[in-house]
């Protein structure tokens, strides 16, 4: 199971940003059973064609000095680092950084992007917001030009910030398992699991309900002073979510045992009617 700890801008807080913010929110997000954390990294290219919006996002930025000190603050509490690239550059900077790839929900159209992560050859998690089957098929293609591959997760995710509970819409999970979850020719299954712009634990780890093995929420200090704090998880609620996530997992079962549990075939050998005198045998 992977619990991402999106940490987005949350380290802009009080209108600055904060180094010492950021190394924080990775030490919560690991005490907090996070298994990884993420950034997201913009390198100056307009990705706005409104010039208001790309101020604020320019204000919001990353520092790519960071990096460095990011990474090993996240290998030194055990999380994994992640950051979102949204350029082709953004790849190259990030490459000595991550083991995998994040793409984000708006992103999936982005042509240049995803040719410049299929090359690199790393595992991938794709999200999916308002993203049309034919879309994250295109994208799939994009991203796994020598067929199918074992190493890309498709989330699905609403792209409101942050969605109304009506807006949860998990039935779109259930849409894209049924087109995408399993491949025919190859015998092979995908990873899928929920991005979430909804700060409520037990709602978000529901999804495992439904087969998810990935869960990315938002997540802010308890101070909930960061500039993504009003759809973001306290430390208390993702650790919330983490075991709940966990007693769903176990309550799902798994594809990979047998047709009945071990304490169901006892049942059934100790409480079924016999087939020959329609008789239950005594109970051990």
């Amino acid at each position: 199971m992977k619990l991402i700890a999106e940490i987005g801008s949350n380290y802009f807080a009080k209108n600055e940003r904060s180094l010492n913010r950021a190394l924080a929110l990775i030490e919560e997000a690991a005490a907090s059973k996070a298994t990884h954390v993420k950034f997201q990294l913009f390198t100056g290219e307009t990705l706005h064609s409104n010039p208001v919006t790309q101020k604020r996002l320019n204000e919001l930025a990353l520092p790519q000095n960071w990096l460095p000190e990011l990474a090993a603050c996240a290998r030194g509490n055990g999380v994994e680092f992640l950051c979102t690239p949204f350029s082709p550059t953004a790849v190259d900077i990030l490459d000595d950084y991550v083991n995998e790839w994040k793409i984000a929900s708006w992103d999936i159209n982005y042509i240049p992007l995803l040719q410049k992560i299929a090359q690199n050859g790393k595992p991938v998690i794709l999200s999916t917001a308002a993203a049309t089957i034919d879309e994250i098929d295109n994208a799939l293609e994009l991203l796994r030009p020598n067929g199918f591959p074992d190493d890309v997760a498709i989330l699905h995710c609403h792209p409101g910030y942050p969605i109304k509970l009506k807006e949860f819409d998990m039935r779109r999970m259930l849409e894209i398992v049924s087109a995408f979850a399993y491949d025919m020719n190859e015998s092979k299954f995908i990873e899928f699991g929920l991005s979430s712009h909804y700060p409520d634990p037990v709602l978000n780890a529901s999804s495992v309900l439904l087969g998810a093995t990935i869960i990315e929420a938002h997540f802010d200090l308890m101070d909930k002073l960061g500039n993504e704090a009003e759809h973001s998880l306290t430390p208390v609620q993702f650790k919330e979510m983490a075991q709940w996530a966990e007693k769903f997992r176990l309550a799902r079962g798994s594809m990979a045992e047998s047709e009945f549990t071990p304490s169901e075939i006892w049942c059934r050998e100790n409480y079924r009617r016999s087939d020959e005198d329609w008789l239950r045998p005594a109970k051990r």
